[in-house]
């Protein structure tokens, strides 16, 4: 089983790179960002590719994966 990932921040990489993570199947449960607009943009895009990650509020919530 392949463990969950979250990230913290919402810039390019974090686009591009649970894009690709997700692609080989791992499992995005969150982002962080303190901007909560720019994570909802990459959460849309994962969104549409099957994902069922989201916006986390605060860091506490990132320590389960």
């Amino acid at each position: 089983m392949k463990p969950s990932i979250s990230f913290i921040g919402a810039g390019n990489v974090t686009f591009r790179f649970s894009h690709a993570l997700h692609e080989k199947g791992y499992t995005i449960d969150k982002i962080f960002n303190r901007s909560q607009e720019n994570a909802k943009k990459v959460i849309r895009m994962l969104s549409a590719n099957g994902s069922d990650a989201a916006v986390a509020a605060s860091l506490d919530e990132l320590f389960d994966s």
